[in-house]
This record gives C-alpha cells, structure tokens and sequence, in this order.
C-alpha cells in the first residue's frame, strides 16, 4: 500500500512539474511573442504630413559614407543643413557610441522625415528601429551621460528633454522599440500620436501605394511628395515666386528613389507616381515616347538653367501642354487675332515644323548678364526658315517696316517681330522671348530677344564652346538618362547671380553668407520619363570644390578666317582700356574688347605685313591705327573709320612694316618703310616724301620694322636686314655711325635703349648671344653671360621689379635671367628642344609669369617665379605670340590665344 501511495505520488509531482514547465514555457513563448509584436515597424512612428523621407538600411555605414561625399562637406556649413545633420549624428551617436546600444542597433533601419510646420518653416524627425521595446532605459540612462535631461510628460508615451551645450534642445522618446528625436517639440508629439492612433504615414493610401518594404540592395530611399515641395521652394523664395512654383505641386505624387553616394554626388533613381484622378503635369508626356537629348550641341557652355522637353507627337503634347499650364483660351484667342490681322496663320509657320524637342535656356554672357533662349528642332531646317522668315515678312509688312536681318560670323539672323508670339503660342513659361531673334544652327532653331544673346551663342557654336563640349557637363551626364520628357539641368557656377534675386531677404543673405560652398555643389540635373502610364525619375547633383567656370578662363570668339599678321593690343583713348586688333585671311580688320567682344571690323584689300602702329594723327588725344601691306599703307581710327586720305597707295611694293617716328611730339609724323627694291623711304603724314630724305638702299631685303633710338638728343633710325646687317642713319638718311668691332645682330632681338653707369647706349644682341652695347660713337662692346645656341630667344624687361631692365634669355632647356648688373638672379629648367618667344607677365604685386612660345609646334609654355605653380600647369597652343592683360580691377592677369579662327583668353593669375 505504501509502495502504490509512493508511485501515485511520484507520478503526480511528475504531472505537476511537467505542467509547471509547460505552463513557464507557454507564458514564456507567449511573453517573446508580446514583446515581439510590441515592436512597431519605424514607419508607424512617422506623421502622415511629412513629405520627404530618408529611409536608411544602415545607419553607420551610410552616415560615414555620405561624411565622406563632397556634397555632404558643403552643406554641412549651411545652418539649414546643419540642422538636419544633426539629427541624424544625434541618432546615429546613440547607436555608435555605447558598445552595448551598438550591438543592439547596428544594420537597423533610420528614418529622416521632413515636415512642413507653416509659415514657411520646416522641422526634421530622426527615427530609428529598434530590435526590442526593452532599450528606452539604456537609451535614457545614455543620454544622461551627454546631456541634461528632463521627463516631459508620459501619455501617450515618456518623452523627454535633453539639453545639449546649454543651448541645443532635442526632444525623445523610445515608444514601441522605436527611437524618435527631433528639435521640434510638437512634431515629436505627432510622431508619438501618429504611432499610438496609428495614424501615420503607411496609413495613406498616396503614401503606401509607392511604399516598398523589402530591403534592396542599397545604401538609402528617399520618399518625396511632389505637391509639397512647392512649400519648400516657396519658403526661401520672394512673396511673388509661389504662384509660379505650383506648378511642382501638380507636376506628380509621390516619388520612390533609390539614393546612392558616389564621392562627388548624390544620385536618385526611382519612379514618380501619377493619380489619374488629380491629372498631374506629367501626364502631358502620357503617349509621347521620349527623344534622344542632342540639342547640348547648341547650347552654350555657360548655360545656367536648361529647362527642356521631349515628344512624340509635338501638336498633341502642345494642346495639353497649354491646357495643362492654363494658356490654351489665350492661345486659341492669339491665333484667331493673329490670322485676321496678318491674314497667315501662325500654327501653319510656327507650329508645323517643331520636332521632337523644345527647351528654354537661361545663358549668362560675359560680364555677368543673362539672357533667355528659345530652342525648338526642326522637322526640316530650311522649311522651319522659309516658315519663320514667311510669317516675319508678313508682320513688317503689315506694321509698314523693313525686316531685320543681320550677319554674324558669316550666320544670318533673322527677327519675329512680334513681341506676344512666344508667350501666347507656348505659354508663360516663355513669357521673356519677345519680339525674338532666331537663327537656325544645325536641326535647331534658337530665339532669344537680345541680339547681343543670339550673337553668342552663334560663337559659342562656331567655337564649339557648347554644352556638349564642356568638361564639367561630360564628367555629370553619365549619370543622367539618354532620353527623358521632362529635364531641368542649372550649374550654380552660372545661375547663382540670377537665383539670388528670387530668394526671401532673409534667405539670401544666409545663402550670400555661405555661397562659397553652395558654389561649390554647382551641378544638378532632374529627368522625368514617362513610359506606359508610370514616370520614371533620375535626380543627380555633383560637387567640384575644384571647378573653375568657363567664365573665369576669360572668353572666346571665332573669326571668319584665321589671323593672316600678329595680332596687337591698341589702347582706347575713350575708356583708357586695350583693344586687339586682328587681320583674319579674308582681309577683314577686327577691334575686340577684352570681353572677348567684336566693336567692328573692316574690309582692307591686302594682308598687313606687321602688327599695327599706334599713332595720334590729328595730334589730339585720340588714337589710331597705322599699318603697312604690300601696297598700301592704311590709317583707320577706333571706330572703324579710315582717316582721310588713306590708304595711300605706295610707288613700290612694300617688304617691311611702316614705322611712325614724331621727333618733336607735335603730331608732325613720318612714316619709314621700306620698299622690295631695298631702298628706305620716308613719307609725311599726308603721304608726301620729306624732302632732304636721302633714301638709303641697304644690299639685302629689309622685313623687320624700322627703331628709332634717341642718344644724348641726338636720333638713330635703324634699319637691320633679314641676315642681320644692321646700318644707323639720321633724320636725312645718312649713315650717322658704322659699329666697331662689327657684330651680326640676331635677327629676333629688336634695338634697345640701355644706361650703364650712367651713359647711354644703343643694345642688342647678336647671333651668338653675345649682349652688344653700341655708344654713340659706334664703340661696340660686347659681353657674353653664357653659352648660348643661335636658336635662343632674348627679351629685356623688369624681372625682377627693381624698376630696372633685365636680360632674359632661352635656351637648351632653360631659362636664364641675369639682372642690370649682370647677375645670374634666375634658372629655370623649360621645354627642350624648343625654338621659342618669350613674352613676360609681371604686373606689380603678383609674381612674375615667363611664357615662352616655341616657334616648332606653336605650344606655349607657362614659367612662373615660384616653383609652386598657383595656375594653370596645362600647355596650350598659339598661332601667334600670346598677349598679356593684367585687369587692375580684378587684379587677374590673362594670357591671349589664337588658334585658328579662334581667340581665346586664358586666366593666369586669380588675382589678389
């Protein structure tokens, strides 16, 4: 009996404990499953208003991967930025800086959401998924350690206060294994009521419709609702741009993109959302399959904003188009006014021939100012020009004017004169081209109301000087799509100026504070496809801390032809600047300012046979320009205007340039040249010959331009033959000297006046690179520095900045300077193997540029003072010496080019 209680017994406790486990097992499974599904997807944490969403897989990793992104360094000094940056660093610090919290966090999802709070002001909420409901103590106990914090309130969840600096507020909470943070107290009471009520983001359908759970391969998504960003804009905008920015909040929904970092960008690709029942923007693009982007090609390099558009079917998409921005009754309305007054219709010229692509650019020329374009393809080019130039005549005729053409670079130009056509027949977004001038370049027809636009982008053409060409939209446009309907491109290097304007006063003093690094994230491009009903978008902007705008490498035009003579500068009498003035090969004499700007040109009948002479003909202040060609000796002013009596035609063929000598400095000039029979002749200003010339005949052909040197009063016209004979004459002709011991000048150096120790002497130097010194008496003394080769080039200039001259010579390789004391002062190691020019760059206050320009392949090579190189390293070309300007302004010194029909102007020194 006892036996049997005693196996009763056993079996009972053993049913018990086998219950007691079960029951512990249960409620345990049940517990891990409770705190399990107490974890709240993070979403559910974010208010149903936010507009944009960063949604980041892992936060460490992308938190030190966008650190390191240029973007990412630059606007981190922009407080707006800033702010938001340190949300993110605040939640990411929580899950970086406590080993314990790290383990628990890492590869956990975070969220940043940004909402509008009114008044044009915005607030960010930081959220980050947490792996259980059991972290809010270690979270508290943490934030403790780094901060003051306070309880703010517990319903519906413990929110706190935590004061970082003293100065710094930021609000949070750990409800249902999510950590939320934000500077902003009420939206954090958003998120807190959003999660309880589960009132939040996922609950809209717009929102969940774009929403994608799984985790893609990569590092961030961003969320984005097009019919909020308008606020956005607005917020940083002037009181009248929001009208003009709502066209973003009907442009599409809401968008998902996939957010990746390359180092100097940010780049987004995703899909848009279209609702069919708010009929937004893009479905003007519904049905209209996107074009091939080709017209970068003429497009100007500095362009500023390109808004652009694709299509299949031009006469469909411009009819939504119309009626979608609200211009189509004003359209309708326009072209029955237009028929009736000009009896044409302006759809049949105007409409029939656009193909496949519009756009509107926004180009900043030089000097600063902008100008709009109009671009439209041609179906046909010469039908879209017969069309164009049909409904121009038409207009002049019936306003009783003659129409307007003009020629540019050979390019005709033509005019609309019709200051409504754009605005009534594509809308307000061409509001600016009015009464345009058009040009047709390749497929495309370009519009812009300023002459002055439409001339340049007509060089930037010729030049090819174009968007397609540019360095900087090549190295950003790989990562745009080939086609797309919708594009908007800017480079802030270039629009910054023109946005200014737009910003609040507020807005833009923090932006003038801070352009410095906006400037530097100059690139940014927003492309819309739209493919059987969904729109797929491609958001990309690019840093370049290193860009330098095109503009800042001066300019550059195209002539007709190549330079035919060395072109020179001209000082204007009128502004006390520079002017070139170039002869191209058609004989046509250009004056360019230095804005890279043609003030006029002339027809001559032959090629000049040197640079120009600058004279003052009329002895009144006002400069003009003497020249010689083979037949003609031409006198032209600074408009353009051949002074009176010229050209004056010459007995015999001319063979060297014509030199101006006005002994007295009162106007009373006369013009020395010499002839292919070698004689030396010798004309008054009215072209008369002086009497009591002598006429001196020299044995060989005389190419160079005659010098005059003046020693101790007394005048020495030189005269060197192409072998480097040289004779001195006086003001009759007559020999005044023969040179003792005899020397051999080297053909390139020109005859100088020198002082040593006091007394004057004529300088040169010969074929082997000897310095020759000649006194008054024809005493020669020569002085050799070094060895030189007979292919050296010499220059005597201020080097050094002492106020006197130095020798400077090129050689083997190198480059020598000696000072006016002798002195070796400088060696520098230069290209080899080279038969150069030396033209010198030494404003004061800046260190002095050496270029030298080897005759072999015309490459020019830039030799600075410092060894450190503070400017450009690159070689370039020229056709002919390069020309130095120092802007005294800007303190910038320029390097002038000419390569084929091209001039350009290349920045040498930023300036002080």
């Amino acid at each position: 009996m006892d036996r049997k209680r005693k196996v009763i017994k056993t079996l009972l406790i053993s049913l018990g404990t086998l219950v007691a486990v079960s029951a512990i097992g249960y409620a345990g499974v049940r517990f891990y499953l409770q705190l399990k599904e107490e974890v709240s997807p993070v979403y559910h944490g974010v208010p149903s208003g936010s507009f944009a969403i960063l949604d980041i897989n892992a936060p460490s990793i992308f938190w030190s991967d966008f650190q390191e992104t240029e973007p990412a360094r630059q606007l981190e000094k922009v407080p707006f930025f800033r702010h938001i940056f340190d949300v993110i660093r605040l939640t990411d610090s929580v899950s970086s800086s406590s080993d314990a919290l790290g383990a628990c966090f890492s590869g956990n999802k975070m969220l940043l959401s940004l909402h509008y709070r009114g008044g044009g002001s915005f607030s960010a909420l930081g959220l980050l998924q947490l792996p259980n409901t059991r972290q809010e103590g270690a979270i508290v106990a943490f934030m403790e350690k780094h901060a003051q914090v306070e309880e703010m309130g517990q319903s519906p969840f413990n929110s706190y206060k935590a004061t970082l600096d003293d100065t710094i507020m930021v609000y949070f909470s750990v409800p249902k294994g999510i950590f939320v943070a934000s500077f902003d107290r009420a939206l954090l009471e958003k998120s807190l009521s959003a999660l309880d009520n589960d009132r939040h983001i996922l609950s809209r359908e717009d929102f969940s419709s774009v929403y994608r759970s799984g985790e893609e391969d990569v590092q961030a998504k961003i969320y984005f609702n097009h019919t909020g960003f308008h606020r956005f804009l607005a917020a940083f905008a002037t009181e009248n741009m929001p009208d003009q920015l709502e066209i973003w909040s009907g442009y599409a929904h809401w968008a998902a993109m996939d957010l990746r970092l390359p180092h100097e960008g940010m780049w987004l690709s995703g899909s848009a959302m279209m609702d069919e029942k708010k009929d937004n923007y893009l479905h003007v693009f519904s049905g209209q399959a996107p074009e091939k982007m080709d017209l970068q090609s003429v497009l100007p390099a500095s362009t500023a904003i390109l808004n652009y558009f694709s299509f299949e079917d031009f006469i469909s998409f411009h009819s939504n188009y119309l009626q979608k921005t609200g211009g189509y009754d004003r359209y309708k309305s326009y072209v029955q006014s237009f028929t009736e007054k000009y009896n044409i219709n302006p759809n049949d010229y105007m409409l029939a021939w656009v193909y496949k692509e519009m756009a509107r650019n926004i180009v900043q020329l030089p000097g600063g100012k902008y100008v709009s374009c109009a671009i439209l393809r041609a179906r046909d080019s010469k039908e879209a020009l017969h069309s164009l130039q049909r409904m121009g005549n038409a207009i002049d005729k019936k306003e009783g004017r003659p129409s307007d053409t003009v020629v540019f670079r050979g390019v005709d130009i033509h005019r609309v004169n019709d200051p409504y056509l754009f605005v009534n027949m594509f809308g307000q977004h061409f509001s600016d081209i009015s009464s345009p001038w058009y040009v047709v370049l390749d497929d495309y027809v370009v519009f812009c109301s300023s002459l002055e636009g439409i001339e340049y982008v007509i060089n930037d053409f010729l030049l090819q000087n174009t968007l397609a060409e540019s360095r900087f939209y090549q190295e950003f446009s790989p990562q745009l799509t080939a086609r797309a309907n919708a594009f908007l491109y800017y480079n802030l290097q270039y629009a910054a100026e023109y946005i200014l304007p737009l910003l609040d006063d507020k807005v833009r003093k923090t932006v003038l504070e801070h352009i410095d690094h906006l400037i530097n994230i100059p690139l940014g491009g927003f492309q819309y496809q739209v493919q059987n009903g969904s729109a797929f978008a491609n958001f990309y902007i690019k840093a370049d801390t290193g860009i330098t705008p095109d503009a800042s490498l001066g300019w550059q035009l195209a002539l007709e032809e190549p330079p035919a003579a060395e072109p020179a500068f001209i000082s204007d009498h009128r502004t006390g600047q520079k002017n070139i003035v170039v002869f191209d090969r058609n004989n046509q004499m250009y004056l360019v300012d230095l804005k890279g700007t043609i003030q006029w040109k002339q027809t001559i009948k032959e090629t000049p046979l040197g640079p120009v002479e600058v004279i003052d003909y009329y002895n009144n202040g006002r400069n003009q320009c003497l020249f010689a060609t083979r037949s003609y000796i031409y006198c032209i002013d600074l408009n353009g205007e051949m002074v009176s009596g010229f050209p004056l035609e010459v007995d015999v063929n001319n063979t060297s340039p014509v030199a101006a000598f006005d002994y007295l400095s009162d106007g009373n000039y006369r013009f020395i040249f010499a002839g292919e029979d070698n004689v030396i002749r010798n004309i008054n200003k009215d072209g008369n010959k002086v009497r009591g010339w002598y006429e001196p005949e020299m044995d060989k052909p005389i190419t160079g331009k005659m010098q005059r040197v003046v020693l101790q009063g007394k005048d020495f016209i030189i005269a060197a033959c192409s072998e480097g004979d040289a004779r001195f004459f006086n003001r009759r002709g007559e020999q005044r000297l023969s040179p003792e011991p005899a020397f051999t000048n080297h053909t390139q150096t020109p005859f100088h006046k020198a002082v040593r120790n006091g007394q004057e002497y004529i300088m040169t130097t010969d074929q082997g690179g000897r310095i020759i010194f000649i006194d008054k008496e024809g005493v020669v003394e020569k002085l050799e520095l070094n060895d030189f080769s007979p292919e050296y080039a010499f220059l005597y200039d201020d080097f050094t900045g002492d106020g006197r001259k130095d020798y400077i010579f090129a050689d083997n390789g190198y480059v020598f300077i000696y000072d006016a004391d002798f002195n070796l002062v400088f060696k520098r190691q230069a290209p080899p193997r080279v038969q150069p020019e030396i033209i010198l760059g030494n404003p004061k206050g800046i260190s002095p540029v050496l270029v030298l320009r080897s005759k072999n392949d015309n490459r020019v090579h830039i030799i600075r003072e410092q060894e450190v190189q503070d400017g450009p390293e690159e070689s370039y070309f020229s056709d002919f010496p390069p020309l130095m300007y120092y802007n005294q302004v800007s303190k910038e010194l320029y390097m002038i080019l000419f390569n084929g029909k091209r001039i350009e102007s290349i920045l040498l020194y930023p300036g002080a």
